[in-house]
């Protein structure tokens, strides 16, 4: 829900982000992180580091399903896996 609440406040300009090449994400003082006493700014920055190996990983293990799943997948979809794809080149 922290996540979705982030996505409506970008999207009401309530809130920045920065542009990584997976999207856009947040900045720590931009996040809910209330009820989270413990869960520090080094914490975040941690969650939020960018892998470029894992990332590579995923979107070649989901190569099988679009495959699978082509006909019926928005088209949208398959373009921005493309998209993701060339950014991680």
């Amino acid at each position: 829900m922290r996540v979705l609440e982030w996505i409506m406040n970008r999207c009401r300009g309530k809130v920045a982000g920065h542009e990584t090449q997976i999207g856009w994400t947040p900045h720590y003082e931009d996040f809910n992180t209330t009820g989270l006493d413990h869960f520090t700014e080094e914490q975040f920055e941690k969650c939020m580091a960018f892998k470029e190996s894992e990332w590579r990983e995923e979107i070649l293990s989901q190569g099988e399903l679009f495959l699978n799943l082509y006909d019926h997948l928005p088209k949208e979809l398959v373009y921005q896996r493309e998209l993701l794809a060339s950014r991680l080149s």
